[in-house]
């Protein structure tokens, strides 16, 4: 519980308002799933799955909490009132205004979607 009440926390300080890319969700996996590990004293030579120390640490993925923190705010916006600034600007498109060639860039309505 202390380790959700504080690294947790912090580690995803702000995270409903990230462009996430994979890699950099690989990276916040990565120090989730090594720091349970340390915490339950679970080796990699014990060959236990991922899946298997999230269930022991009666826990979720980052990925999952991630999800769960995004819909929440999202919820939040669409349910405001029409006048709010935040609501404007979540269901607003630019009208004007070029973006680079190439692939384009993920903006947050896309990881929603």
């Amino acid at each position: 519980m202390v380790y959700h009440a504080v690294v947790v926390s912090t580690l995803l300080y702000g995270c409903k308002t990230w462009t996430l890319y994979r890699r950099d969700l690989k990276k916040l996996e990565q120090f989730h799933e090594k720091k349970l590990r340390q915490l339950l004293e679970i080796n990699l030579e014990d060959h236990i799955t991922n899946n298997a120390v999230l269930e022991r640490a009666m826990t979720r993925s980052i990925e999952a909490i991630i999800i769960r923190h995004r819909l929440r705010r999202s919820g939040l916006i669409v349910r405001m009132d029409e006048t709010r600034l935040p609501r404007q600007i979540f269901f607003s498109e630019l009208s004007t205004g070029k973006r680079p060639h190439g692939r384009p860039l993920k903006r947050y309505k896309d990881q929603l979607k």
